[in-house]
């Protein structure tokens, strides 16, 4: 395809298909698209780019002159414009396959998936090539905050992904990371997820495996070794893996971690101490970068200035993120949404916070969050918060009763485990409580992967002006 070329993408109001847009413009290719419905940060990013996008899914949205066309994998084969593009035998791919063609390939590809922290590692790695002047282009799927953006183009011969094992499309039921053809891998620990495309854990180790399985020979893996999961996975590769992690079991581990100052220190196998520091708190970031210095070390980077330059690494919006305080009160905003994530999440604010009181406000609202298959782990992830309140599934009647969340049922069973625990149906709902139980020095951590009809901020203007919290 020449620059100058047409592209429509189907569903462009997404995080990865946004970003996507805006690499095709910048390789030069004009671009429209069309959506349901646009919001921010998708709807920033294509109104900065200028791209023309219709706001509902039509025949007559798809232009004569289109050369290819991108159709994301929560559309459907009966979309009016999927079936205007096969009747007109326009070409047309799957989000991956169009960043594998037009970006990665030719390219060094470095990969990052798992189940956790592939966005905040994938975020490190491109901060870390970027600092040693490698001049990275990445695709990630959230925004660090080093670059502000989750995409970028680069000169160098490096592309790093985010690789997702969720599907690719309606004609592609395959996890979007096997088209990125890893020539280094970096795995986070692995379990099961997305309930509503994986049958179950070993649906998901089978996915994996075909990830481990296509790494270049000649490359290598980084991997996750507390992960029984991923001990499994790496025990037939066919490239080099080395392992981190907290156990005495890795190739690499950590041995100490200072929550106070943010120095860790980490010993490898060969005899070496690695050291770093960071801005980062809780065991699962300290992990991930770990995995991110490792990976670094196979690729044979110099790992002393990689390790400094973590110390200026920022994190990822909706990773941890201070958004801000009100009286004394501070408040955060992580993605987290998955039992295990939301649990790791917990426990880091809690050690970062000892002295404080942790705030858990979670919104089930993932594919996988809003079914009641994780309750009993849901129970167990707030542990480490001092009052945990849930609000309703996100657009609960789409799923049948017997299938869903229940948030009473789980309010109910945290409070048998000794803690605070409530639910409620609205935000707004959820403000007014908190109103009258919140004090100077809370820590209040909401949790959600999508806008929570914009809690946070709604939360410190009611805290500012409500006269009885001092």
């Amino acid at each position: 395809m020449k620059a100058g070329a047409l592209v429509h993408i189907v569903a462009i109001g997404g995080t990865g298909m946004s970003a996507l847009a805006g690499m095709l413009k910048e390789r030069g290719f004009r671009v429209t698209g069309s959506d349901k419905g646009l919001y921010p940060p998708a709807s920033t990013i294509i109104e900065k780019l200028g791209i023309q996008v219709e706001i509902s899914y039509s025949p007559d949205n798809i232009p004569r002159d289109v050369s290819l066309a991108v159709i994301g994998n929560a559309v459907s084969k009966d979309n009016p414009e999927v079936l205007e593009i096969i009747r007109r035998k326009i070409p047309y791919k799957s989000f991956p396959d169009t960043l594998w063609e037009y970006f990665i390939q030719g390219k060094t590809s470095v990969v990052v998936s798992g189940t956790h922290g592939k966005t905040t590692s994938a975020s490190a790695v491109s901060w870390v090539f970027y600092s040693l002047g490698l001049d990275p282009g990445f695709m990630i799927g959230g925004v660090p905050l080093n670059f502000n953006s989750n995409y970028r183009l680069g000169n160098g011969t490096f592309f790093i992904s985010e690789g997702d094992e969720y599907d690719s499309a309606f004609f592609d039921k395959g996890p979007k990371f096997l088209h990125y053809r890893p020539d280094y891998l970096l795995l986070n620990s692995v379990e099961f997820d997305h309930a509503d495309i994986y049958r179950d854990l070993e649906h998901v180790m089978s996915s994996f495996t075909k990830l481990l399985d296509i790494v270049n020979p000649k490359g290598g893996v980084a991997a996750f070794g507390d992960s029984i999961n991923v001990r499994k996975l790496i025990e037939k590769s066919k490239c080099k893996v080395l392992t981190f992690g907290f156990e005495n079991t890795n190739d690499w581990v950590i041995k100490t971690v200072n929550e106070e100052t943010g120095d860790v220190v980490v010993n490898s196998r060969d005899g070496r101490e690695i050291k770093f520091k960071t801005n980062l708190f809780g065991k699962q970031n300290i992990a991930n970068l770990t995995g991110v210095l490792l990976l670094a070390d196979i690729m044979g980077l110099n790992i002393e200035k990689a390790s400094k330059s973590l110390e200026l690494f920022n994190g990822v919006k909706r990773r941890q993120e201070y958004i801000g305080s009100a009286k004394h009160i501070d408040i955060y905003d992580d993605f987290a949404h998955h039992p295990t994530a939301v649990k790791v999440t917990l426990e880091g604010f809690k050690s970062r916070f000892p002295q404080k009181r942790i705030i858990a406000v979670f919104e089930p609202r993932s594919n996988s969050s809003r079914r009641n298959v994780f309750e009993a782990q849901y129970v167990e992830s707030f542990d480490a918060a001092d009052l945990i309140i849930l609000s309703e599934p996100f657009n609960k009647d789409a799923l049948d009763e017997t299938v869903r969340f229940s948030t009473n049922r789980v309010t109910s069973n945290i409070k048998k485990r000794g803690k605070e625990a409530y639910s409620f149906k609205d935000v707004d709902s959820i403000i007014g409580f908190l109103l009258g139980r919140l004090r100077e020095n809370d820590v209040v951590v909401i949790m959600s992967n999508g806008d929570f009809s914009g809690i946070h901020k709604k939360l410190i203007q009611a805290i500012n002006f409500n006269k009885t919290i001092n």
